[in-house]
């Protein structure tokens, strides 16, 4: 066999392999034939299946990669909304009124207790946050004021409705959950509760410098409605406690919050809980000895009077009438008016 023929078989012609399965190019329809050797034809075939499993072994990498990818994207997000979701939570607990914190059951057992230690324990428990107390010598005091979304400066007397509202809102809750509470007599009278606060100045001292953070940020203006705008979101908000204002704009004015009063919505207990309240922290008691008797229409005026220093809201005088029956007190006519027997009074009704 000639040396031609030889080339001839051991040579190829790109143009016979224009298959997608054999060609490892794109080659013109018009180009010229080539008769390759048979180690090129090798060398391309290999260089063509090494290229075809370095191209697998790629997109394997890379599909891992984008795999890694968005896992991390998912648990990023995940942790993003636990952060989002714990902040939500922590700032709604913030913003929980005193009485709303805390485990009711262990509230109502304190305060059922006539205990002190207990009483002040469970106070400073539940006004931590929401009161501070800045000058002990002197007794001046911080405490928030939830009605106005505002905080305010008072004295240690001036403290006094914000232990009565803490008290009865406490007894709503438990209200609200069937329990039926029968707090210490001792709750409900000014002296008691002047010795709880004292004994409160020291746990509930301005440690945090509270005081020295109103009206300091800088990103606020307080507005009416228990409102602020915030600069840094750019949108009108709720005032919250952790703002640390004292004061609000409106019309060009600035206005404070009562410094000496609670300022507070006549929220009350319920009914008979009122009247309850009246005669434990009042000089008028119920005695139920024939021998004491008070005038019903006085009587219910000192209640109604006393309701409006102590920011309950009152009962009519034939509500009045109804729960006074239902503790089985005695209406009595005489020639001078009606009076209720059993009940006695160290003051003067008129």
């Amino acid at each position: 066999m000639s040396s031609k023929s030889q080339e001839d078989e051991e040579s190829i012609s790109l143009e016979e392999h224009d298959s997608p399965e054999g060609h490892f190019c794109n080659i013109p329809q018009n180009a010229p034939k080539v008769n390759l050797p048979m180690y090129l034809r090798k060398m391309i075939r290999d260089l063509y299946v090494a290229n075809e499993n370095l191209k697998e072994k790629l997109e394997y990498k890379e599909g891992q990669i984008l795999s890694i990818q968005e896992s991390h994207e998912e648990i990023l997000q995940l942790e993003i909304n636990k952060r989002l979701r714990k902040e939500a939570i922590h700032k709604r607990d913030m913003e929980k009124l005193p009485w709303e914190k805390g485990i009711i059951a262990r509230i109502f057992e304190s305060f059922s207790s006539s205990r002190q230690d207990k009483h002040v324990a469970t106070f400073e428990k539940i006004l931590k946050g929401f009161a501070f107390c800045v000058n002990m010598e002197e007794e001046k005091w911080i405490w928030y004021n939830w009605s106005q979304r505002l905080w305010a400066k008072t004295s240690s007397r001036g403290m006094i409705p914000l232990l009565y509202k803490t008290v009865s809102g406490i007894a709503e809750r438990a209200e609200s959950i069937d329990l039926k509470p029968k707090f210490s007599k001792k709750l409900y009278k000014d002296t008691y509760l002047l010795d709880i606060i004292s004994f409160l100045r020291a746990p509930l001292a301005d440690t945090n410098g509270v005081e020295l953070k109103l009206n300091t940020a800088a990103n606020i203006i307080p507005v009416k409605d228990g409102k602020v705008f915030d600069f840094t979101e750019a949108k009108l908000r709720d005032r919250t406690r952790l703002d640390y204002l004292s004061y609000y704009w409106s019309n060009h004015k600035i206005f404070p919050v009562n410094l000496e009063s609670l300022a507070l919505q006549k929220e009350s207990l319920p009914q008979e809980n009122i009247v309850d309240v009246f005669f434990s922290s009042n000089n008028i008691t119920i005695t139920k000895n024939a021998t004491d008797k008070v005038p019903t229409a006085p009587l219910h005026r000192e209640f109604c009077k006393w309701c409006e220093e102590k920011n309950y809201a009152s009962v009519n005088a034939r509500r009045f009438t109804e729960i006074m029956k239902n503790k089985d007190i005695e209406k009595k006519r005489y020639q001078d008016g009606f009076y209720w027997i059993g009940v006695k009074s160290k003051i003067l009704l008129g």
